[in-house]
């Protein structure tokens, strides 16, 4: 049964990383947050 769900859970993160490469988003959480940040200090 674990094992199942591991599985799903691995095609869901790399269905995650082929969209975020796909939008051109940073695959990086941490980058993420940064520019996230970034963005809510520009003027």
């Amino acid at each position: 049964m674990d094992r199942i769900d591991h599985r799903c859970r691995a095609a869901e993160r790399r269905a995650s990383g082929a969209w975020r490469a796909r939008e051109g988003a940073p695959a990086n959480r941490l980058t993420e947050l940064r520019a996230l940040r970034d963005l809510q200090e520009a003027p």
